[in-house]
């Protein structure tokens, strides 16, 4: 071999050195990154866990129902909560869903009857706008309908002689509506 094939030998080694130098610090690098990311994120569901356990707490002391204060209630509420997240049912819900599941789960354990619920109120009919009519007023009276037959009787006045001679050049049919109109 002479000096040239060897530095050109010694060259692709270290080349292929370098090349595995470099992927080895590139998984390694990667591996930190994802072990960071690991380590936020478990970080950022344990902060939300924490939140919503203290907002229920906060909720079951006001509302008087469960002290978490209690061991036993914090155990209670512990084991409960543990069994939730390992249900694989659970997987898609927040850790406030399955925090306030695991609280709704303590009262039972503990003998607390919930508060009985409220009937629901029969559904009421949609109101709506209705315009103003007339509906409610008074009528005015009957519609006063003359014709020129009635409008010549009338202006006999009460004289019932002159009534009776007018009604005697009346047809019958003309006799009829006269007597009709003092009928309504």
């Amino acid at each position: 071999m002479t000096d040239e094939e060897r530095y050109a030998a010694l060259d692709e080694l270290g080349a292929k050195r370098d090349a595995a130098l470099i992927e080895a610090t590139r998984q390694s690098t990667l591996k930190e990154i994802n072990e960071q990311n690991a380590k936020a994120q478990a970080d950022a569901q344990a902060a939300a866990e924490l939140a919503a356990m203290k907002a229920v707490a906060t909720a079951a002391r006001e509302a008087k129902t469960v002290d978490y204060g209690d061991p036993k209630a914090a155990r209670q509420f512990d084991a409960m909560y543990a069994v939730i997240k390992v249900d694989p049912d659970n997987a898609g819900k927040t850790p406030t869903e399955m925090v306030q599941a695991a609280h709704n789960a303590v009262p039972a354990l503990r003998g607390i009857a919930k508060a009985p619920a409220k009937p629901a109120e029969p559904a009421r009919r949609a109101t709506r706008e209705v315009p103003t009519t007339l509906a409610g007023l008074p009528n005015a009276g009957q519609p006063i309908v003359q014709d020129e037959l009635v409008a010549q009787f009338n202006a006999l006045g009460g004289d019932t002689r002159k009534q009776e001679r007018f009604m005697a050049g009346l047809t019958a049919n003309q006799v009829d509506k006269l007597v009709r109109w003092a009928d309504s």
